[in-house]
């Protein structure tokens, strides 16, 4: 199987004015029966309990729901500045291969960064909506510029998720999206069916999550760079 260097695309993207702002935001939702959450305003560090409050009770189940939801604010936002890495066969029939995708964070945003911070809650019915803010350092802004270069191409999908699953459900959607995205940018880029597509993506805007019928849905919106395309050898 062959492996095919891709150089720089002819497309470009046009930035707007979320893809150079120093502050971005994210939204994402909780349900507080599961998920107490403390009072607005205070930052909260890598235990996922307040900087000002005591030292946690280990044995306390609301730890982990912390957690959870801090690193789903955290994927969002470093998705927009740091981006992914990303694995993608499409699935061939023919050859009896199933459709893999996987997405590896580049960077992060650290735990306890104090940067980060709730902004905004709002309460609709057993469910609420949380804002975070992040502003971002000049190294932070400086990557956010590195994407806007004309080696990137633009794509989009958007995923589901039933409102049952939380956290996790958001979480899958965003990962269905982003396969979605990169699925319908993969189509376009050679005429054969690829064996596997790799690169990197970054969203082009941090993606937010709503809730339509029952489910938490987002549309991504991302920037591509294809490093690789392998295609299947022919005798």
């Amino acid at each position: 199987m062959g492996i095919m260097n891709v150089p720089a695309f002819s497309q470009s993207f046009r930035g707007n004015s979320a893809a150079l702002a120093e502050d971005v935001r994210v939204t994402v939702w909780i349900d507080r029966d599961t998920v107490p959450l403390p009072p607005l305003g205070q930052e909260w560090n890598e235990t996922g309990n307040e900087r000002t409050s005591q030292v946690p009770d280990p044995d306390d189940p609301n730890i982990q729901s912390y957690r959870d939801l801090l690193d789903l604010a955290r994927t969002l936002i470093s998705g927009f500045i740091y981006g992914f890495t990303f694995s993608y066969v499409p699935p061939d029939q023919a050859r009896s291969v199933q459709e893999y995708f996987e997405m590896i964070p580049r960077g992060q945003i650290p735990w306890g960064d104090p940067a980060l911070e709730i902004e905004h809650r709002q309460d609709h019915g057993f469910t609420t909506e949380i804002t975070f803010r992040y502003r971002l350092d000049p190294y932070q802004q400086d990557l956010r510029r590195s994407w806007l270069g004309v080696s990137v191409g633009d794509s989009a999908g958007s995923g589901s998720a039933p409102m049952a699953q939380s956290i996790q459900g958001q979480q899958q959607a965003l990962e269905r999206a982003s396969l979605l995205a990169v699925r319908a940018y993969a189509q376009g880029l050679t005429h054969d069916k690829p064996a596997e597509v790799s690169g990197t993506f970054a969203f082009t805007n941090p993606p937010m999550f709503r809730l339509v019928a029952g489910q938490y849905h987002t549309d991504v919106r991302t920037q591509v760079r294809v490093s690789s395309i392998r295609h299947y050898r022919v005798f």
